[in-house]
């Protein structure tokens, strides 16, 4: 069959080639069906995401961190570059580099404990850990039968744990330090320590919040006030040694 070619390479509608019909089973839940279809048309032969997934270790969930606190940096380093020694109030643009870094801050410290909450939650949670867990595919409901299940005949138990809990957390959120309190004690991790930390992590979380959600609109009217609120890099400095300091914690547990 001849196959076309673009100025961006292949033209795939050239040579599609159809795929074979496959029956649902009448047992499978439809929210089930619906992500595997979709997923086994999008893929042709291949795996879909939830079936690739694999619980990232440790010395992964240190490098991504480090990866993650780099970029981190180097938003602080143009800023730095951008504004020089001196008083006055600093450019709102400038500042949206310290507004960005606390956003990459608190997902750095999101994709840490998501990433130990992979790998740890289908080994050691127990039944509360994981009742609010459904199956993979299955976002609106925990409840299931054995009908349901039978859509994943072929994959082991630990299996359907990991891909369940991966979609799980795929939906995850950690907005507040209670958040992640949670998800350590579900994982059977110790979560004391971060009674020292939630004087930086709180704030922090809730500017993210401000960023993200209102664009850190300051609605402070007069002469002098700026459409955004004020931030300041030694904050972002404390909120960032802060999130190195749990994520530290956390990984001396596993």
């Amino acid at each position: 069959m001849p196959v076309a070619h673009t100025t961006n390479g292949w033209d795939q509608s050239a040579h599609v080639i159809p795929l074979p019909h496959r029956r649902t089973p009448d047992c499978v839940h439809p929210a089930v069906a619906r992500q595997n279809e979709a997923s086994y048309q999008g893929s042709g032969n291949s795996l879909s995401r939830t079936s690739q997934t694999m619980a990232p270790s440790k010395k992964t969930i240190e490098a991504h961190f480090d990866q993650n606190i780099d970029r981190i940096d180097h938003l602080l380093g143009i800023y730095d570059e951008l504004t020089p020694d001196g008083k006055g109030r600093r450019n709102v643009g400038h500042l949206d580099l310290l507004r960005s870094a606390v956003v990459f801050l608190h997902a750095a410290l999101e994709d840490v404990v998501r990433s130990v909450a992979l790998w740890k939650l289908p080994l050691e949670g127990d039944t509360d850990a994981l009742k609010s867990v459904g199956l993979p595919g299955d976002l609106e409901s925990n409840q299931f039968h054995l009908g349901h299940v039978a859509y994943h005949r072929g994959k082991t138990v630990d299996e359907l744990l990991e891909a369940a809990v991966d979609d799980y957390l795929e939906e995850s959120n950690f907005n507040k330090p209670g958040d992640i309190e949670e998800m350590l004690e579900r994982c059977n991790l110790d979560s004391s320590f971060l009674r020292d930390h939630k004087s930086q992590l709180h704030p922090m979380m809730k500017r993210r919040h401000w960023i993200v959600h209102r664009m850190d609109r300051s609605y402070d009217a007069g002469p002098g006030h700026h459409s955004a609120r004020s931030i300041q890099k030694s904050t972002v400095e404390a909120w960032k040694q802060a999130v190195q300091d749990v994520v530290d914690e956390i990984l001396e547990q596993v």
